[in-house]
């Protein structure tokens, strides 16, 4: 079925389907994480998306060859989306992109069962690191034809934490809400984790949680934790480098595009607050969209998708958009 007939049945079931989060949600502004763009060189097209089609096995949603437009669309489960972008600049990444521990940012999906996923990979020729102990559990690491890792996760089942009670309910039940695509491929859940590595944990941890607005939710394992909303988590860690803002969009390795609620609302307080933006502000049929950048030269998207009641034919409407806003609506239905 073609994911566009859908979108009239997503809209009427936005108000029925019923989802409690497990922890508080993110500040009413921000809805959560919305997008995870990755950004390959053209002339590795063919390379990058078959390792994300085929060896990763992740649910292609849509691919877009136009004239201003080379991408392909990749469910991680729930309700966000790999922007697998091939714009990048003909220039290698650092070396430092391929150690999870100078990594300036890597995804990290949640497995149920680490060993199983990773045989997997292996027998399908991706390149591994060596799994490892992290805090509450394990995980291991592909490298993506760029040099980019991406990370698999395998929490304990005695984890304290409430994202990883809330992952193993989802998991148990089988939930999934997309259906527009294939489900997501054996042992491979949603993505759980960015994690973001910073040579200044204190301004960053400032940064995401009073300029950008996310709910801080403590410390654990040498991380700050902060709330990327629904089920997903920024973890801040030390070891990173500063460098300057991308002198364009596609100069970054990757970017983080949260979801808020008015583009317009957000815009104004970030611009009062002093805060640039250093690219094009757009203002699209369905929405807003625009980036900011930290303090080390990470960047930061923020976008909005018009609410059902400004929904017309000519608008795209997809259901991971749906999906996000009745759960940010039932998250927030306390007031919180």
């Amino acid at each position: 079925m073609d994911r566009r007939s859908l979108f009239a049945a997503g809209a009427a079931a936005l108000a029925l389907a019923g989802w409690r989060g497990a922890r508080a949600a993110a500040p009413r502004e921000i809805m959560g994480l919305g997008w995870y763009v990755v950004f390959g060189r053209p002339s590795l097209t063919d390379a990058m998306t078959d390792f994300y089609d085929k060896t990763l096995q992740l649910p292609l949603m849509m691919t877009l060859r136009t004239a201003q437009q080379n991408k392909n669309y990749f469910w991680c489960g729930e309700d966000i989306v790999l922007d697998l972008s091939h714009h990048a600049l003909e220039t290698p990444l650092s070396d430092r992109e391929a150690d999870p521990a100078t990594a300036r940012q890597i995804p990290i999906f949640r497995t149920e069962d680490l060993d199983a996923l990773m045989a997997g990979f292996a027998a399908r020729g991706a390149r591994l690191l060596p799994a490892r102990p992290t805090f509450q559990g394990r995980e291991g690491f592909v490298v993506d034809p760029m040099g980019r890792l991406l990370g698999f996760r395998q929490r304990e089942l005695a984890s304290p934490f409430a994202a990883d009670r809330e992952a193993r309910r989802r998991f148990k039940r089988g939930e999934a809400f997309n259906p527009g695509c294939a489900p997501m491929p054996p042992h491979l859940q949603e993505l759980g984790w960015v994690r973001l590595t910073v040579a200044d944990s204190a301004a960053a941890k400032t940064f995401y949680g009073e300029q950008v607005g996310l709910a801080y939710l403590g410390a654990a394992g040498g991380a700050e934790l902060f709330d990327l909303g629904d089920n997903t988590t920024l973890e801040i860690v030390p070891g990173g480098i500063a460098r300057p803002v991308p002198s364009e969009q596609r100069a970054a390795e990757s970017v983080m595009i949260l979801r808020v609620v008015d583009f317009p609302t957000t815009l104004a307080r970030l611009k009062a607050a002093g805060q640039p933006f250093p690219y094009r502000i757009y203002t699209m049929a369905n929405g807003g969209f625009s980036y900011i950048a930290d303090a080390e030269g990470n960047l930061i998207g923020l976008a909005d998708r018009k609410p059902p009641a400004a929904y017309r034919a000519t608008v795209p409407v997809l259901p991971e958009d749906l999906e996000a806003r009745r759960r940010w609506v039932e998250a927030t239905a306390g007031g919180g």
